[in-house]
């Protein structure tokens, strides 16, 4: 008989998951460029149509599939990216579709060889790929990543739903630009990797370069001599935005000469043809100031912008910026690590310092929310917390994280909860003695021995659901169970057993 005793188990259950979901791609009732998935060029055999909530890979022609479909996304920093679907087909035989991602300020593979995957069944099932990266790309593709699914030889229909990317660090995409790296490498290109200008013809070009004019190294436009369109006059950065979020921008900026908010130097923020914040003018000086903005949410995943419109900027007089930083604002994935008597700790992934300045911890005992730290720096992504009630090793608890960033009309509210966990208080490790309660598997069975008569006995699953409940008369009690984690409570003391 195999014998496993567990006396007194102490260590706290915490369910959590393994990556961070970071872009939620759009599913079947958004097919088409630019904020869904497409088939790409003419040259393909099918095309893509909505089915329920599936979207479904249909032939136009007699013999097999030929072509790819892509969809285009926000990408993160030195990431580890695993692609999650489901997927089924109707034709005879494994149909076998190759994956990759695509950077698409290089039009490079993400990895050399495309990861493949058979989909073999008329029912759905799930499929995973996972890709590597280990390359800063704030340095080089602020723009996008494109997801792409080939299907090339496949014979039949394909069903593809549920489509989700996800990554497993916390380096949401946050672009930067102190401008003492060549990152305008691209300069004049529209919506590529580059700060751009406006006009762009010969006679009328203001002059777009880095200088250093201090210790920092700062971009530098010059107003061109005789230029009489105020108004026409732009600089702009473009990015790749997520549908669905609101961002934050920061920038440095100063000119040769002051410039009153009224009719100055101004700012629109777009994404693709949607203003997501209205022309503000910003009273500019010789000395560099620091401004934020907060955006509505974005519209569409397409050519995202920041315009600085420097018209009514006197011919041959400079504007500076320096600092252009973007980040998207939103928490997510908290996670609850280290539980111990009095303390745990939250670990959660974010967007950068941008989220928010600061935040609260709270514990959510079912439908009870308790405060346990308030303003939490945000930048740290992680916080020790105490804890003001002693947890019941029974019960299921969450942490929720919640902050606040940015004013009026464009206020965010951020929050996210962690997945369930459960803890065991810690107490005294019972002796190995004859009197000493036991909890033990053995035979595919619970068994509890030395149980005091007429004592009170709980078992709960690992979720906390309450299992058994019972009297013990006997002091020995054998217990058929299903397979699993379980916490037996008797007479208050605390046990734990796998079956």
């Amino acid at each position: 008989m195999k014998k496993r005793v567990f006396i007194a188990l102490f260590a706290g259950l915490v369910f959590i998951t393994a990556n961070a979901q970071i872009n939620k791609l759009s599913g079947h009732d958004e097919i088409g460029w630019p904020s869904g998935f497409y088939a790409e060029g003419t040259n393909g055999t099918f095309v893509l149509e909505k089915d329920g909530d599936a979207i479904k890979v249909v032939s136009q022609a007699s013999g097999t599939l030929a072509g790819k479909f892509n969809h285009r996304f926000t990408p993160s920093v030195n990431g580890e990216y695993t692609l999650k679907f489901k997927a089924k087909k109707d034709g005879d035989g494994a149909q076998n579709v190759k994956i990759n991602l695509l950077r698409t300020d290089a039009w490079t593979d993400l990895v050399a060889v495309h990861s493949e995957v058979a989909i073999d069944a008329a029912e759905y099932q799930d499929y995973t790929v996972t890709f590597v990266y280990r390359e800063d790309i704030r340095t080089k593709t602020p723009q996008c990543y494109q997801l792409e699914i080939y299907v090339n030889g496949v014979s039949g229909n394909l069903w593809f739903k549920d489509i989700n990317l996800y990554e497993s660090n916390n380096n949401q995409v946050t672009y930067t630009d102190d401008f003492e790296t060549d990152l305008y490498w691209g300069l004049y290109q529209l919506n590529g990797n580059s700060w751009e200008r406006t006009p762009k013809t010969a006679s009328e070009k203001g002059e777009l370069r880095k200088v250093k004019p201090s210790e920092t190294t700062v971009l530098q436009y010059t107003q061109q001599v005789g230029f009489t369109d105020p108004w026409n006059a732009t600089v702009t950065r473009t990015w790749w935005a997520q549908r669905g979020v609101q961002y934050r921008v920061k920038f440095d900026i100063g000119s040769s000469v002051n410039m009153p908010s009224v009719g100055g130097i101004g700012l629109e923020i777009w994404d693709g043809t949607n203003k997501i914040r209205p022309a503000e003018y910003l009273e500019v000086t010789p000395t560099m100031q620091t401004k934020d903005f907060i955006t509505s949410k974005v519209t569409e995943e397409f050519a995202y912008s920041a315009t600085f419109f420097v018209g009514k900027l006197p011919a041959s007089e400079k504007m500076f910026l320096d600092n252009v930083l973007i980040a998207p604002i939103y928490l997510y994935d908290a996670t609850v690590t280290d539980v111990k008597k009095n303390t745990l700790t939250v670990n959660w992934l974010h967007s950068g310092y941008f989220a928010g300045e600061k935040m609260d911890v709270s514990l959510i005992d079912g439908t009870d929310t308790t405060l346990l730290k308030a303003d939490v720096e945000i930048i740290a992504g992680a916080a020790t917390v105490e804890l003001p009630i002693s947890l019941d090793a029974t019960k299921q608890y969450k942490i929720r994280l919640k902050d606040k960033v940015g004013a009026g009309n464009y206020v965010v509210h951020n929050f996210t909860e962690s997945q369930q966990f459960m803890y065991d208080l810690q107490t005294d490790v019972e002796s190995d003695s004859a009197s000493d309660i036991l909890v033990y598997v053995a035979d595919e069975r619970l068994n509890i021995c030395n149980i005091p008569v007429g004592s009170a006995v709980k078992v709960y699953s690992s979720t906390g659901r309450l299992e058994k409940a019972f009297v013990s008369v006997n002091g020995i009690e054998t217990l058929n169970i299903n397979q699993g984690v379980y916490v037996v409570q008797v007479n208050g003391k605390t046990f734990k057993a796998i079956l």
